[in-house]
């Protein structure tokens, strides 16, 4: 078996024709309430925008794996309070830098683990070169949910995650 995952045609075919435009995380606003509403994020779950449609990456498996798919609306997984709406957060200036609307992605690359017995290719992380040269680390194994960072990130992920069986494996590169 190949150590490298087999990336979805959906999402290849996402981060090569269209721009990154937003970061969301998900969560709730209590409809009612004083004022400012505080939102409750679901960061077991972000979504980073693109063009016309979403790349949904989850934490499953109790933190350990992080799914990638493509979707074309935002959801919450869990049961929302009668007094509650859908709301996102924009993380995608804080993380991307003043200047930027859209932006095309350049690489994907994946740290894996297959597993022993299975054989199977679990995704353990991501990271997102940008043209920009910025870079986004998605990192499902936080306590409370996805943490998404850059280079600092990633190194510090790498240097107590890399160990016999785990490997990165760049799953996508922007033709050029």
């Amino acid at each position: 078996m190949s150590a490298s995952p087999a990336l979805d045609r959906k999402v290849a075919r996402l981060l090569e024709q269209q721009r990154l435009t937003d970061i969301l995380i998900p969560g709730t606003l209590p409809v009612t309430g004083t004022v400012p509403r505080r939102l409750q994020p679901y960061a077991e779950t972000i979504y980073l925008k693109f063009s016309e449609r979403y790349l949904r990456c989850d934490s499953v498996h109790q933190y350990s794996e992080l799914r990638l798919t493509v979707t074309d609306e935002i959801s919450l997984d869990v049961p929302m309070d009668e007094d509650d709406e859908l709301a996102t957060a924009s993380m995608f200036e804080q993380l991307i830098g003043d200047g930027y609307d859209a932006i095309f992605c350049t690489s994907l690359r994946c740290y894996i683990e297959v597993a022993p017995v299975s054989g199977e290719t679990r995704i353990l992380s991501a990271a997102l070169s940008l043209e920009s040269n910025t870079l986004l680390f998605i990192d499902p194994a936080q306590t409370f949910g996805i943490r998404i960072g850059g280079p600092d990130q990633r190194d510090r992920w790498l240097k107590h995650n890399l160990h016999a069986g785990v490997s990165g494996a760049d799953v996508w590169v922007r033709a050029q």
